[in-house]
């Protein structure tokens, strides 16, 4: 390097010369499907070892499943630049971070048009109906677009299938609720790929609002023709009276409707291209009922076993008791399920910069590592921004973050191999924190 030891930076190991790895960028192949235990060993079998970046033209005629793209240093040397990045060599330590990238991604988006999407969000002025599919809008373009991988000039673009469906809780319609299936998103069809999604919900709309109205009045015949039975009946025969009528239109439970979401974002992943990365985004408004904790232990094993990744997008302002009419965000139960999966919650978005930079739909829904923080917002309370109400007094215990509490639940000793233990843990769910390594 021509640089002494006096003045080597602190990002040069002492020993070999060589830059220490701070963020290391991995490209998995396309013709292979690359699960989480491989990606885990791929890092632990270069631990403490020099890689290099192989030249683009190497990059496209491999046929491994993993390989370098790029290495950010974690102490960036006066002569390094990402034009002449793969001149050096690095040195992987337990500190480095892997970050995933892959050729194809298989994304379902879900919007949540339950009953609490048309009311009005007075702190912004719209309806939740609309702030949806702005919110879809604006995720779906800053998904697509091109960004530079860190630490280098290559141009990052993969190839992103995309399905939209829509999830009507309480009533099953009639309605079409996949409004598109399988596109391939990029940025010169993405304006068309906007433009049916649009039509599509206009058609929806207009159908729950048929299906409603049906419902609606013939639960009012139910009523007219019970409260007419009873009149008939009499006080007497209440014991022997018949059973209760119902309406011809189906309707299923509140608890159920968040667990059927999920389900039917699992089916939509499946009729897309085979992928090493899939994710199910949902763009919804936080009013969901508490579900079954069993039903709910189950799916979460299902999208453990598939490596589905679930994220949210949470629209509409911020919970405030004097304009919320009842209808409170769960916003721990998708903070919950978000972490659970390695997904991302995130709670407003802002504009997209003009610039190459990885934004952050990137971050949250392109880029995958097991070290990974479970949100892309940290899950805390959100803070109020400059315009926004918020609870001033300080007297209000809600008012103040909780304290986390840890218990030790179980402490038991496997007579196993650290592989089968990482293959068996990474499909549960489990994620890896940090990596001590004894010596020797």
């Amino acid at each position: 390097m021509g640089a002494s030891e006096k003045n080597r930076p602190l990002g040069l190991d002492q020993e070999n010369g060589v830059l220490i790895a701070g963020a290391i960028y991995l490209l998995m192949n396309k013709n292979h499907h690359v699960s989480r235990n491989v990606r885990v060993h791929w890092f632990l079998e270069h631990l403490n070892t020099k890689i290099s970046i192989p030249s683009l033209h190497d990059v496209a005629d491999t046929d491994s499943e993993v390989t370098v793209l790029s290495v950010v240093p974690q102490e960036t040397p006066y002569d390094w630049k990402q034009e002449n990045g793969h001149l050096y060599q690095y040195l992987v330590k337990t500190s480095s971070k892997v970050i995933f990238l892959s050729e194809i991604y298989r994304t379902v988006y879900c919007l949540d048009m339950s009953p609490s999407t048309s009311a009005v969000d007075i702190q912004h002025g719209h309806i939740m109906i609309d702030e949806l599919v702005e919110t879809l809008n604006r995720s779906l373009r800053g998904l697509v677009k091109p960004f530079l991988v860190p630490g280098s000039c290559i141009k990052f673009e993969p190839q992103i299938f995309v399905t939209v469906i829509v999830h009507t809780p309480f009533f099953t319609t009639p309605a079409q609720q996949v409004l598109v299936q399988g596109w391939q998103v990029t940025t010169d069809n993405l304006d068309e790929f906007l433009s049916a999604i649009q039509k599509q919900l206009q058609l929806l709309e207009d159908t729950i609002a048929e299906v409603s109205a049906l419902a609606y009045d013939q639960l009012e015949d139910v009523r007219i023709r019970q409260m007419e039975s009873e009149k008939l009946v009499g006080v007497l025969f209440e014991e022997n009276s018949e059973k209760q009528l119902s309406a011809d239109v189906t309707m299923v439970s509140p608890d159920s409707g968040f667990i059927n979401l999920l389900r039917y974002g699992m089916l939509a992943l499946r009729l897309l291209p085979p992928s090493s990365a899939s994710n199910l985004i949902v763009v919804t408004d936080g009013i969901i009922a508490l579900p079954d904790i069993h039903v709910l232990d189950s799916v979460l094993s299902q999208l453990h076993t598939n490596a589905v990744t679930v994220s949210f997008l949470h629209v509409g302002s911020q919970y405030h008791p004097h304009c919320s009419q009842g209808q409170v965000p769960y916003s721990e139960l998708m903070q919950f399920v978000a972490c659970a999966t390695l997904g991302s919650y995130i709670f407003s978005t802002s504009e997209l910069t003009v610039e190459d930079d990885i934004n952050i739909y990137h971050e949250a829904f392109l880029l995958w590592s097991f070290r990974k923080v479970s949100t892309v917002q940290e899950l805390v309370t959100p803070m109020p921004h400059l315009g926004e109400w918020n609870i001033s007094n300080q007297s209000f215990y809600g008012n103040r973050e909780p304290q986390l509490l840890c218990k030790k639940q179980v402490e038991d000793t496997l007579n196993v191999s650290l592989t089968s233990t990482l293959c068996c843990r990474l499909r549960e769910g489990f994620m890896i924190k940090n990596i001590y390594l004894k010596d020797n």
